[in-house]
This record gives structure tokens, C-alpha cells and sequence, in this order.
């Protein structure tokens, strides 16, 4: 049984884990990409709840006239729109390469985006 007090791992050797290529391979290189287009559609998702939630309090604090509230939305906001913006440009790179492929569910279709299902040409 692993005990962490035996085998510590460093921070070094997670990086070095992360960033090895050869750790999964597939014969379908379509696999890797649908696991990965997974991962970062969860993320998205996770990422655009974060940011509905700042949005929704920025226009509240508006409306309550409330400055300082509204400042630290904007905050908040800040870098959750950096990293959606950054994860977007990753997605756009890799659903082009699943149109086609039956990779999600009928539920996960309903909330995904209308700029993803163009991209994967699903008809809604």
C-alpha cells in the first residue's frame, strides 16, 4: 500500500508527470483528443459559472449603487476572463478535430455554448 512518508513526490516530479507526452497513448490519437476536449469543456463550464456569478453581482451592485461591491466584482472577474479567454483559444483549437465524433451526451449538448456546437456542427 503507498504511504506518502515512503514515497514522498515533489513538486518537480508532478511537473515532470504533467508534462511527459508518453504517459498515455492511444492507438486512436481522436481518444486523447475527446479526453482532453472533456477536461477542458469541464473547465469551461466551471470557469463561465464563475464568471455569470461576478456578472450578476456586478449588475446588482450597480443597481444598489454600490461602488465599492461593484469594484470588487470587477476583480473578481478580472482573472476568471483571462483564463476563459485562454481556454477558449485551446478549445477552438481542438474541436475541429472531433467534428464527427459522438463524444457527448444529450445533456451536456443542452448547456454547452452555441459557439462550441458550431464549431463541432451539431444541430440543436
Amino acid at each position: 500500500m503507498y504511504k506518502e512518508k515512503e514515497m514522498p513526490l515533489l513538486d518537480e516530479d508532478v511537473e515532470k508527470y504533467f508534462g511527459d507526452t508518453n504517459i498515455e497513448t492511444y492507438n486512436d490519437e481522436k481518444i486523447q483528443l475527446v479526453k482532453k476536449a472533456k477536461i477542458l469543456l469541464e473547465f469551461w463550464s466551471s470557469l463561465s459559472l464563475a464568471i455569470t456569478r461576478s456578472k450578476e453581482g456586478y449588475h446588482l451592485s450597480k443597481k444598489w449603487g454600490d461602488d465599492e461591491l461593484k469594484k470588487r466584482y470587477i476583480e473578481e472577474g478580472r482573472p476568471l476572463i483571462k483564463k476563459i479567454i485562454i481556454l477558449e483559444d485551446d478549445l477552438k483549437q481542438i474541436l475541429p478535430n472531433l467534428k464527427g465524433v459522438n463524444f457527448l451526451t444529450p445533456s451536456e449538448i443542452n448547456i454547452l455554448p452555441k459557439w462550441v456546437l458550431k464549431i463541432l456542427e451539431i444541430n440543436k
